[in-house]
């Protein structure tokens, strides 16, 4: 299992098109993925909703920081792509975060907790971070296996 995410300090480069574009493309090399809205915006939790699905009341990222503790949560989308999607109060709930101990390490914790069943499931885990380096991106970069960072026309593979 890869764990890859997106990330820019700057809005408006890609990030989400990228992190979504490469999650179809190892779709159709039949390779299972998860993907995980880090970002309040709900770009990338956007892309899979229309007038027949949406993401209320299911599960979300928040759910997972708020509880490291917990189980696989992900919400099954399409052959191969299951996601965590993001809330519109996530920014709120990192503040609440804020004066946690292991603030920056929440997402991690509940990789630790469910490593072998996310082994077991996915082949790559993609993270979609938000376009600001704050908790929700330290959480994002602390499970990273790689970081891919778009800059205007260019990326930055790191």
């Amino acid at each position: 299992m890869q764990v890859i995410s997106f990330m820019a300090i700057k809005g408006g480069v890609g990030k989400t098109t990228m992190a979504f574009q490469f999650a179809k493309f190892l779709q159709t090399q039949d390779q299972k993925v998860l993907m995980i809205d880090l970002d309040a915006q709900k770009s990338l939790t956007g892309t899979f909703e229309n007038e027949h699905f949406n993401f209320s009341g299911k599960p979300t990222i928040a759910d997972v920081l708020e509880k490291p503790s917990s189980g696989l949560i992900e919400t099954q989308v399409q052959d191969n792509i299951a996601i965590i999607p993001s809330t519109s109060n996530l920014e709120e709930v990192a503040d609440r975060l804020a004066s946690k101990p292991n603030r920056e390490l929440l997402l991690f914790m509940w990789f630790v907790k469910n490593v072998q069943e996310l082994n077991q499931t996915y082949d790559y885990i993609i993270i979609d971070l938000p376009p600001v380096w704050n908790l929700l991106s330290k959480n994002g970069v602390a499970v990273a296996d790689k970081i891919i960072s778009p800059y205007g026309t260019k990326s930055i593979w790191v």
